[in-house]
C-alpha cells in the first residue's frame, strides 16, 4: 500500500511540473508576442511621422510652384520678358488699327 501511496504522490508531481513548466513558456511566448507587436507599432508610428513630414514638405513645395507660376504668367512679367527678349513695345496710339466686324469676311 505504501508503493501505491508513492505512485500517487510522483504522479501529481510531473503533472505540476508540466503544469508549471507549460505556464512559463505561455507566459514567455505571451511577453515576446506583447513586445513584438508594441516594437511593430513604434515603427509604424516612425513610418506614419514620416510621411506626414514629407506630406508637409510636399505641400510646401506645392504652394512655392504655384507662387512661381502666378508670377510667370503675370502680365509685367510677360510685357518685361517680351520688352527685353524680343524687343515688342506697347504700341503707341498712331500704330494701333481698329478693325471692324464688318470687315471681316
Amino acid at each position: 500500500m505504501e508503493e501505491s501511496v508513492r505512485r500517487r504522490r510522483q504522479k501529481p508531481n510531473w503533472f505540476l511540473t508540466a503544469l508549471l513548466f507549460f505556464s512559463c513558456l505561455g507566459l514567455a511566448i505571451s511577453m515576446v508576442l506583447t513586445s513584438y507587436r508594441q516594437s511593430r507599432t513604434a515603427e509604424l508610428l516612425r513610418a506614419h511621422d514620416q510621411i506626414e513630414r514629407d506630406v508637409d514638405s510636399f505641400e510646401s513645395e506645392r504652394d512655392e510652384l504655384r507662387r512661381k507660376i502666378q508670377y510667370l504668367e503675370g502680365r509685367s512679367r510677360i510685357s518685361q520678358v517680351a520688352e527685353e527678349s524680343l524687343g515688342m513695345h506697347k504700341p503707341e496710339a498712331s500704330e494701333m488699327v481698329i478693325l471692324s466686324l464688318e470687315s471681316l469676311p
